[in-house]
């Protein structure tokens, strides 16, 4: 798999370059400096991201790296197999978003550790699988669970950096099972990124788009700070958390094998 600048060890980062103006991205990822190179462009016209596991390829792991070594080591076989589970993990953030292991070790996880974990295995097996970042106006409607908060500032929706894969042209999430009323069609900006120290990256590259969204008057936004509106979103952020599935009630199975839950995982 071509490796991006951000993927070699001791790679100065440049600061971002990204133009998040009314991009409105719906087919393929914008390029800069952090993009990798992908085999399989996004397809033309396929806008809704898919949320859950079946358009991951079903593909047997084999002996690899470390992170290859930690799926197997739970007894999962398949990389679709890894996503299914992955994606049956609650929503939260680790203790170091550096460190996307930790949500196996953790039993959690956000769009970002998740999505760079399953493209690093992928990786690994020599499988192309894009780990993209996307800026899109999270709602109620295609984000259920933060309407309450928006609500209490007077939002309709506020810009979110959102991690997903890409696998043959079509966007695949699998943060959490959620059954969203409108899916994500349009984004702000696009771009695939390399899953190594994908999180100060999103970061910097998603304050950069929330601040020129709230300069354009964004929806009712003009009325707040930048540092306002960043307050907000993680207020959003923590109410997916406590909306996440419990750790009970999250399940994925292998075909003919049994049921696993966080708390069976070994560490």
């Amino acid at each position: 798999m071509p490796m991006c600048d951000a993927c070699i060890p001791g790679a100065s980062h440049p600061a971002p370059s990204a133009n998040c103006r009314a991009q409105d991205r719906t087919d393929e990822p914008l390029r800069s400096d952090f993009a990798a190179e992908s085999k399989t462009p996004m397809r033309q016209g396929r806008r809704v991201v898919r949320i859950g596991a079946d358009a991951i390829p079903n593909v047997a792991l084999h002996t690899a790296g470390d992170t290859t070594t930690l799926f197997l080591a739970r007894g999962i076989a398949t990389l679709r197999e890894a996503a299914r589970y992955l994606w049956a993990l609650p929503y939260g953030r680790v203790s170091n978003a550096l460190r996307p292991d930790l949500v196996l070790h953790e039993g959690r996880g956000t769009c970002t550790t998740k999505h760079a974990l399953l493209a690093s295995l992928a990786a690994e097996q020599e499988i192309d699988l894009a780990l993209t970042l996307g800026v899109y106006e999270m709602t109620e409607r295609n984000t259920p669970g933060v309407g309450p908060v928006l609500d209490r500032y007077g939002l309709e929706a506020i810009p979110e950096a959102h991690c997903y894969v890409v696998w043959q042209g079509e966007r695949i999430d699998i943060t959490r099972p959620v059954n969203a009323p409108e899916a994500i069609t349009r984004f702000l900006y696009e771009e695939r990124v390399c899953p190594k120290n994908i999180a100060p990256y999103k970061m910097r590259i998603h304050r950069q788009c929330l601040n020129e969204w709230r300069e354009r008057g964004g929806t009712s936004a003009v009325q707040y700070s930048l540092e306002e509106l960043w307050r907000i979103r993680e207020e959003c952020i923590a109410a997916l958390e406590r909306a996440s599935t419990t750790a009970a009630e999250c399940r994925t199975f292998v075909k003919d094998g049994p049921p696993w839950t966080p708390n069976r995982t070994p560490n």
